[in-house]
């Protein structure tokens, strides 16, 4: 009897020390080593700018008007702020700060002025890491800068002054970054303010090279390719040309629903049905013929992320209070660029699953704050250990579906 409790108390020893080495070997496969060896950058073209931002009692609304919290004299060319609510930050930007936070070396592709406001942004750039050398910097641009209005709930409104991202192009793009890419094993963009001829030209560029893309679509089709206004990004079909070349492709729910009444004008479904949202992913996966994944975030409700696995909902995280949603789905796609450099692209619904709660929890994260970039003090390589732990757990998964764009 006694033998046998030895014999029980030897292999439970054994079964922890196995363990801690097999999460030890998993954490070194994320270290910063390990990083250093993997070739290329993640490249970023797109967004990068100086937020302003403004609380309010009551978000800013047509015919309406709303009493600002803050001193702005707006009548000046560069108005006052307070150091409390300037904030460098910018889709793409944002992208890039939250990779980085998972060992993920980057680099931005951007045009800026050699005003405070594209100092403060290449100043943020170097303190977060991000290599800069595909910058290019001129007297002649103005950088990039916005108002964003919050409230108490952590909603907002954005007015978007893009400056000279708005210059970019394909011939922007041909002349300045025409070999940006030759190092890269990752590149990201956006539909946002970067001219679509320009996010196309980057997009084939990074296909030819055979380097993954992720896009993430920030502004819907119609008000990108909205006929007749001056402000608008390009066509229609360079817009789902864009669609069609990405490897990842990443809307927020209006977004999806805008292309869903492109795709679909005749169908009265909504998209706020989870069901009919897990549709339309699997759709776009067939339609798209680059998509390896296809992401839908859904606000308060959680996310879909839909590949070839299969598809999976992800809850959103509701640990930290909600402070700003400003950047929450940069931060989001962020944590999907750090999984895929990492762990590359999901080969099971499991790993799809851990891939949308490290995304998940980079959102959370930013939503505590105000704000898109990432902390500095945030090491955020350790989710990834984490979550694979938690893989042996009940899975959230969405039943597959058989899907014909008869169904909508």
């Amino acid at each position: 009897m006694v033998f046998f409790s030895k014999c029980r108390g030897w292999t439970t020893l054994f079964l922890e020390a196995r363990r801690s080495y097999i999460l030890l070997r998993k954490f070194r496969r994320f270290s910063v080593v390990n990083t250093s060896r993997k070739p290329g950058l993640v490249v970023g073209c797109g967004s990068n700018v100086v937020d302003l931002f403004v609380y309010v009692s009551q978000l800013p609304m047509r015919s309406g008007k709303v009493i600002l919290s803050h001193n702005i004299d707006l009548k000046t060319e560069s108005p006052t702020y307070t150091s409390s609510n300037i904030f460098v930050g910018g889709v793409t930007l944002n992208h890039l700060s939250w990779a980085s936070r998972f060992g993920v070396p980057c680099g931005l592709l951007a045009a800026q002025g050699t005003d405070a406001h594209g100092q403060l942004i290449r100043g943020a750039c170097k303190h977060l890491e991000i290599c800069t050398d595909n910058v290019i910097v001129s007297s002649l641009y103005k950088s990039s800068s916005s108002i964003v209005f919050y409230d108490s709930k952590g909603e907002r409104f954005i007015l978007m002054m893009p400056g000279a991202t708005s210059l970019m192009d394909a011939d922007f793009m041909k002349e300045h970054f025409s070999s940006s890419l030759d190092k890269a094993c990752f590149f990201t963009t956006e539909i946002s303010q970067v001219p679509l001829s320009g996010v196309l030209y980057l997009l084939k560029l990074a296909s030819e090279k055979g380097i993954p893309s992720v896009l993430d679509v920030d502004v819907s089709l119609t008000a990108a390719c909205q006929r007749g206004n001056p402000a608008a990004l390009g066509s229609e079909s360079e817009f789902m040309e864009c669609l069609n070349i990405a490897s990842v492709v990443k809307f927020s729910l209006s977004e999806s629903e805008s292309l869903f009444r492109y795709l679909f004008p005749s169908s009265p479904c909504t998209l706020e049905n989870r069901d009919f949202a897990v549709k339309f992913s699997l759709s776009l996966l067939r339609r798209l013929n680059s998509a390896k994944l296809v992401i839908v975030t859904m606000g308060s409700q959680g996310s879909i992320l839909t590949s070839n696995s299969g598809s999976v909902f992800v809850p959103v995280l509701k640990d930290k209070p909600i402070v700003d949603t400003t950047g929450a789905g940069d931060a989001y796609l962020g944590g999907i660029i750090g999984g895929l450099y990492h762990l590359g692209f999901p080969k099971s619904e499991s790993s799809l699953l851990s891939l949308g709660r490290v995304a998940s929890r980079c959102a959370s994260l930013c939503c505590s704050v105000v704000g898109g970039l990432a902390s500095m003090e945030v090491d955020l390589r350790r989710f990834l250990v984490d979550l694979e732990k938690r893989n042996s757990e009940e899975d959230i998964v969405l039943p597959e579906m058989d899907l014909k764009p008869e169904a909508f």
